[in-house]
């Protein structure tokens, strides 16, 4: 590379690329968050962190070994430790999520009802902090993922398809909400 040329991972690929759009992903904690990160079967928030009125994208979120939530972030300006920031979470991509997640609750409730005892769900809730999550009497259930207040706010659930894993081992597919089905 020429002396004194920028370089990203462009410069190492094969074949024409137009011009560069560079972006620089960092990985953001902050005391308290809003978002969720992803656990216990439930999937991640997204949405935005806000600095002197200019949104960054935070496209993931996840703990690290040390128990810290990490905010993958698309940075649109730069972060500095003591910046006062607004975190906003995709409002929208989190209801979504809470209906599946609660409708993966009473699935697994209505399952366990109907067929045996041995249904079971693989790594559904992290052990180290857990609430009970109960739908009237119909399922009670440790979690700490994200529910929704009233099982009428999940409007519908389909199953969509069904397939065996291995022997013992089924994985169902679903939808919620009306307007995800039509």
């Amino acid at each position: 590379i020429p002396m004194g040329r920028k370089t990203n991972f462009w410069d190492l690929g094969v074949g024409p690329c137009g011009p560069n759009v560079e972006f620089y992903y960092d990985l953001v904690i902050f005391e308290e968050t809003p978002f969720y990160a992803e656990k216990g079967g439930q999937d991640f928030d997204t949405g935005n962190i806000i600095l002197n009125g200019v949104k960054s994208q935070v496209i993931n979120v996840q703990f690290n070994n040390r128990n810290q939530i990490l905010h993958k972030v698309k940075l649109n300006n730069k972060i500095k430790v003591g910046d006062e920031v607004i975190l906003k979470i995709d409002k929208i991509k989190r209801d979504l999520t809470r209906k599946n997640h609660s409708s993966t609750h009473l699935l697994h409730s209505l399952l366990r009802s109907q067929i045996s005892d041995q249904i079971k769900q693989n790594d559904f809730y992290d052990k180290s902090k857990v609430r009970v999550v109960k739908f009237d009497d119909f399922s009670i259930e440790l979690c700490g993922g994200t529910h929704v207040l009233n099982t009428s706010e999940i409007e519908s659930f389909r199953i969509i398809d069904f397939k065996t894993i291995s022997k013992n081992i089924y994985r169902i597919y679903a939808i919620t909400t009306y307007n995800q089905m039509n």
